[in-house]
């Protein structure tokens, strides 16, 4: 499967765990790789909103934030996302 920065996709990234990585971007795509980007997963989302930034809080938290007011948040390493807006 290609990866989400061979197809164009990405704006932005974060480490989830030891070897992990996400990948966020165009069209509410979310794309995880749990082996440093060798394979690709989407991850589902129920927003089509463009992601444009992300951070993992001190406590594991991942927010990632889109337009149109889009927050994201999971706390079980980008494997489900929580859809909250401002």
């Amino acid at each position: 499967m290609l990866g989400p920065l061979a197809l164009g996709v990405g704006f932005g990234a974060l480490p989830v765990g030891a070897h992990g990585v996400l990948v966020f971007g165009l069209r509410g795509q979310l794309w995880r790789s749990d082996d440093a980007g060798l394979h690709w997963t989407v991850v589902p989302l129920s927003t089509q909103a463009s992601l444009q930034g992300g951070h993992v809080l001190a406590d594991g938290t991942i927010v990632i934030v889109g337009d149109d007011g889009v927050v994201l948040t999971s706390t079980d390493q980008a494997r489900h996302f929580s859809l909250h807006r401002l």
